[in-house]
């Protein structure tokens, strides 16, 4: 049997998760008479790893099977809805522009102690995306973000504690943090 990395899994069952889920939380139908087949037709896995992915996406309960005579349904279960969008949030990037703009993007938040978990979820997804903590709770981001940044506060449901701004000037000391931070930036002047 071929060897796959847990990640390369991982990865596998996001594609299944996304495919499955493509056409809304309805489902797909696929004419076929085992899950294997199902599975095989609606991703193009071979039949010797959809066996091993329907198990897996059992045993995770990530979907759910129904089945007549000669069609199958297949349909994303709660937990593989929240999967499908914890993988979308770890997709989010930021997009680099040709040239910087000038303006710092500011994401301000004060979480309440019981938002342990969303703190956490929020701050390293912010971390990974290039911002930079400066103060507490207080992170900075030199390119356009908002759209990015909206998406991951709904998905951790703390909309009513953070603020963003989009800054033209600041102080000379963060100024000069921001840019140890950020090396490289240059404005081209239009």
């Amino acid at each position: 049997s071929m060897y796959m990395s847990r990640a390369h899994t991982t990865k596998q069952i996001d594609f299944i998760l996304r495919r499955i889920g493509a056409d809304g939380l309805g489902g797909v139908r696929v004419t076929a008479t085992s899950y294997a087949g199902a599975l095989e037709q609606l991703t193009g896995v071979p039949p010797t790893l959809s066996t091993r992915f329907v198990a897996e996406l059992r045993r995770q309960a990530l979907v759910e099977w129904s089945k007549t005579a000669d069609e199958i349904r297949i349909q994303l279960s709660v937990k593989g809805i929240h999967r499908l969008q914890r993988a979308a949030i770890t997709d989010l990037v930021v997009p680099v522009p040709d040239s910087w703009d000038g303006h710092w993007r500011m994401v301000h938040f004060d979480l309440p102690a019981r938002h342990k978990h969303e703190r956490y979820v929020f701050t390293s997804q912010l971390r990974r995306l290039g911002f930079v903590m400066l103060h507490d709770s207080t992170w900075y981001h030199p390119y356009p973000c908002f759209a990015v940044v909206e998406t991951l506060v709904q998905y951790c449901g703390i909309s009513r504690y953070v603020t963003m701004a989009e800054i033209t000037q600041l102080d000379v000391m963060t100024t000069r943090r921001l840019h140890r931070a950020f090396p490289g930036l240059t404005t081209h002047e239009v």
